[in-house]
């Protein structure tokens, strides 16, 4: 695990808001309660597992500077536990966030030289698409243009890769699973009506989400369909709802039906902890 010494930076641009304002990565089902409560801000961070990006939950004290929070959480790579589930970074060891800035949309994120070193096409592609996806997780932010070193990374790494336009979430739509599950992420307390968001791209834009508790008993379950069919990546949000009484240890899975046999097979899941 990376803990690289990250520089504070100067937020400029409208990004210095408050955690209520920063987008459905923010939604209260994801506050973390503890012994002494303090404030806290929810922030999500993107590596990769099983051939595909997914989310993952990290929870820091209460701050206005939630991108330089989030790329702080990013560079610092996947946790001891993370990694033993199969969560990688392909962003090298030892890659220092600089400065970040934010005008018209577009974060202009400095990183040191170190970002662009080593690695094939796969690593390169995948380290920037863990870069866009987790500064763009906020309204302030649709693209990122990237520096390193102070310097306009036109032409990234001995790929040599053009980067001649802001990065954005649709040059990257081929390294996500068929389900992205971007909230509730595992470690999240939740309760019900619980909000289920993320994107899909699935046979007839239709898949299933559950709600589970230890020894297999369903909570909760509903067909979703997207907002695009089969090849077209789309979004879905949708309410969970279940008897209040309910409360513990439970895995929200989103599966995929085969189109040969019928049957069901996992895609992506998220560990929480239902709340009465």
């Amino acid at each position: 695990m990376r803990r690289a010494a990250l520089t504070a930076v100067a937020i400029v641009g409208g990004l210095m808001m408050g955690a209520a304002a920063c987008g459905p990565a923010l939604d209260p089902e994801g506050d973390v309660s503890s012994a002494t409560p303090r404030p806290t801000t929810a922030l999500s961070v993107y590596f990769e597992r099983s051939g595909g990006l997914h989310a993952l939950r990290r929870t820091v004290p209460a701050t206005r500077a939630v991108a330089t929070a989030a790329l702080r959480e990013l560079l610092q790579g996947p946790s001891p536990s993370e990694r033993l589930a199969g969560y990688r970074s392909a962003i090298p060891n030892g890659t220092r966030l600089i400065g970040i800035t934010i005008q018209n949309g577009i974060a202009t994120v400095n990183l040191s030289g170190r970002f662009a070193s080593g690695g094939g096409s796969l690593s390169i592609r995948g380290r920037l698409a863990e870069l866009a996806f987790t500064a763009t997780q906020f309204g302030a932010v649709r693209g990122v243009r990237l520096e390193l070193d102070g310097k306009p990374a036109s032409i990234f790494s001995g790929e040599g890769l053009v980067l001649d336009h802001p990065l954005r979430r649709s040059a990257f739509q081929d390294l996500l699973p068929p389900i992205l599950l971007e909230g509730p992420l595992s470690g999240d307390r939740v309760r019900s009506p619980l909000r289920v968001r993320g994107s899909a791209n699935v046979f007839e834009a239709t898949f299933r989400v559950r709600l589970i508790r230890p020894g297999g008993m369903v909570v909760t379950q509903r067909l979703v369909r997207a907002s695009a069919g089969t090849g077209t990546r789309a979004n879905f949000d949708v309410r969970l709802r279940w008897p209040a009484q309910v409360s513990g240890p439970a895995r929200l899975q989103a599966e995929v039906q085969s189109p040969k046999d019928g049957t069901w097979r996992l895609v992506d899941e998220s560990r929480v902890t239902i709340r009465p």
